[in-house]
């Protein structure tokens, strides 16, 4: 597992940002960074994964309404319990998807900032908790079987539709294109 880098990564990062070290990063490099983000999680997706989603509809289906009741109470949690608005409430609430949700939510008026933080914080934990229980707990880990390698042909073709693919998403005004 990761864990030691990503957790020290995040430590130092969330420091230094708390420290007033980091700066926001120039928007047309920051949609870069987004397509390169997207290309690489759509590019995990494989026939195997679908078929694996295929297999299991029953649990397709709890986990669906799983994630709602969880977004569920983190929005009311927020508004009533924080003050956000709801924009920023609703930003903030997702589980997961930390990049996707940034970039939905700076296209809309949500409080960016505090949308970060409980994005953050989230992964914060996660990534932080996580090990410590699976260490503490004595669970092995799964096994994951990494996914081939792509040639840089591949990579290089990947990347282009994903930029004619945000371009695209950007010009009919999808959320996030």
């Amino acid at each position: 597992m990761p864990a030691p880098a990503l957790v020290g990564s995040v430590v130092v990062t969330s420091a230094a940002a708390l420290a007033g070290f980091v700066r926001p990063i120039p928007r047309k490099l920051r949609e870069v960074v987004f397509v390169v983000l997207g290309a690489s999680m759509g590019s995990a997706v494989t026939p195997d994964t679908i078929e694996g989603v295929m297999k299991w509809p029953g649990s397709m289906v709890a986990l669906g309404l799983a994630v709602a009741a969880m977004v569920a109470v983190s929005y009311l949690t927020l508004r009533r319990g924080f003050g956000f608005d709801r924009t920023t409430a609703f930003y903030a609430s997702p589980p997961g998807a930390l990049s996707a949700i940034l970039v939905m939510a700076s296209t809309t008026g949500a409080d960016m900032s505090k949308v970060a933080v409980v994005q953050v914080f989230r992964v914060f934990v996660l990534v932080a908790a996580v090990p410590a229980v699976v260490t503490m707990t004595g669970a092995q880990p799964a096994v994951v079987h990494s996914l081939p390698q792509a040639g840089a042909l591949m990579t290089a073709a990947i990347l282009a539709l994903a930029a004619v693919g945000a371009t695209v998403a950007y010009v009919i005004r999808l959320p996030a294109g």
